[in-house]
């Protein structure tokens, strides 16, 4: 890996890679099993998508027998970070946006509750609908992300990826001792917009009881700190979620709740800007644990890593990669010296 280069960059900072390739089409695949994710495009001033795989390009992958099973990519997780990133929206869109004006025209005024599946579409950084001041989280909430953070490869299970890996074997040598895809998914999505929400001000809650490995109690606790929210300060409490058995449990703690429901298929093309190409290419590195973008790789986890926010970008093209260490370094001067716009 010496032999090329690399760099260390910010999701934003990805834009100056998508600048410098130009009108080029950027084609995303898996490199350990060479597996076409998808391809955009520059058209205008956004890019069109055009998603390359179907839920059979994964199924017939070699995994791992046992537990790391579904280390391996999925469809689902495509569909996922498309919604991550803001790419795709949920297919109640506007009857979610309905839903959220209608309670906000109630006597009592509505603080929402982010079920942790919210936390991890990221329904904040995407969509905007809600700003975090009129948000309340449960602590379980956030007790959910953070019991998924620290779940890491040992050398014997990545011997074991390796060995249904085909191409690229040694690149896996960089996931050693750091995080599994639960972890990643955690850290990445939920983490990050956990604090998000936090820091911009929401309501902190203690649930009643402590925290439960089995996600249907944690549910119940979510549903029955919100009703003793209501009773002790007399607010309205709004579940948004996007799993319809919390829905069930929400109804039976008469809660208002909103269903924000997931896509269950992949559109064939579609188009985004260019900020959430950049979310997208970020998110699908953090998932994969690597993918290929064009001609470089991009390294979500990989060993000595120190910021989160951070990937490792690995230019088989060593003059590309001098070019985007130039200006990278050129951006960063730029932004150290605050100028106001």
């Amino acid at each position: 890996m010496n032999s090329n280069s690399k760099n260390f960059t910010t999701e934003d900072e990805l834009q100056i890679y998508l600048n410098m390739i130009g009108d080029t089409t950027i084609e995303v695949v898996y490199p350990f099993t060479n597996t076409p994710v998808l391809k955009a495009r520059p058209e205008g001033e956004r890019y069109s998508i055009e998603i390359s795989c179907n839920r059979e390009c994964f199924e017939k992958m070699l995994h791992p027998i046992g537990p790391l099973y579904d280390e391996m990519p999925s469809y689902t997780d495509v569909l996922e970070c498309m919604m991550s990133s803001g790419v795709l929206r949920f297919s109640n869109y506007k009857e979610i946006t309905e839903s959220i004006n209608r309670v906000r025209g109630l006597k009592k005024k509505p603080w929402f509750c982010l079920d942790t599946n919210m936390l991890y579409r990221r329904f904040f950084s995407n969509f905007g609908l809600i700003d975090p001041r009129e948000t309340v989280l449960v602590d379980t909430v956030q007790n959910e992300v953070e019991s998924q953070l620290n779940y890491k490869y040992s050398p014997a299970q990545i011997s074991a990826l390796k060995s249904v890996m085909p191409y690229e074997k040694h690149l896996v040598d960089e996931l050693i001792n750091r995080r599994m895809k639960t972890s990643r998914k955690a850290s990445y999505f939920a983490l990050r917009e956990l604090k998000l929400v936090r820091d911009g001000g929401a309501m902190m809650a203690d649930a009643p009881e402590a925290s439960s490995s089995d996600k249907e109690r944690n549910d119940q606790i979510i549903a029955k700190s919100l009703r003793k929210l209501e009773k002790e300060r007399g607010i309205l409490a709004v579940m948004l979620t996007a799993d319809s058995q919390m829905i069930d449990i929400c109804n039976s703690e008469s809660l208002e709740s909103i269903l924000c429901q997931m896509p269950f298929e992949l559109p064939l093309v579609t188009d985004a800007e260019p900020a959430r190409v950049r979310s997208l290419i970020f998110s699908l590195a953090a998932v994969f644990g690597v993918i290929r973008a064009g001609s470089t790789l991009v390294f979500s986890e990989f060993r000595g890593k120190q910021e989160l926010d951070k990937v490792e970008l690995l230019f088989l093209d060593n003059r590309l990669g001098e070019e985007y260490a130039k200006s990278v370094k050129i951006c960063r001067k730029l932004m150290e010296l605050q100028i106001a716009h």
